[in-house]
């Protein structure tokens, strides 16, 4: 598996994906403090192998681990590959509690026969980050 690539905003993480010739394998991790985000595009046979794979780059982290190798493995094996489109965990109207606790969402997809892209997106209390003081406005 090749290391983990890590960027601390969207900017940079766009900069080098711009910059990248040809899509490489390499698990990516946006961390700006309040969000997180990790991505892996890789070929295997197995959705399984997939997220073990994105498992072991970020084996550092016991909660990024966690939510692959407990939430997303136990819910694939059950026939779910996706949980919460974007960040909508509390509905796309409820941008106060968004704002305020932060949200999740992943999936596993398959895009070819041999080619799996995994993602998992964490912020404020799911990424176990303090909740945001709430201004009463909505984002």
């Amino acid at each position: 598996m090749k290391e983990l690539m890590v960027f601390k905003n969207l900017d940079d993480y766009a900069k080098w994906l711009e910059a990248v010739q040809e899509p490489s394998e390499k698990p990516v991790m946006i961390d700006d403090g309040w969000k997180i985000s990790i991505d892996l595009m890789t070929s295997c046979k197995k959705w399984k192998t997939a997220i073990r794979r994105l498992a072991r780059a970020v084996a550092d982290s016991k909660l990024l681990y966690d939510w692959l190798m407990e939430t997303v493995m136990e819910s694939c094996v059950n026939g779910c590959f996706k949980d919460i489109d974007g960040w909508q965990v509390y509905g796309a109207d409820n941008k106060a509690l968004r704002k305020l606790y932060g949200c999740y969402g992943w999936g596993v997809e398959q895009v070819d026969e041999d080619r799996w892209y995994i993602y998992l997106n964490l912020s404020g209390v799911w990424a176990d980050y303090n909740p945001k003081a709430y201004s009463g406005k909505e984002a």
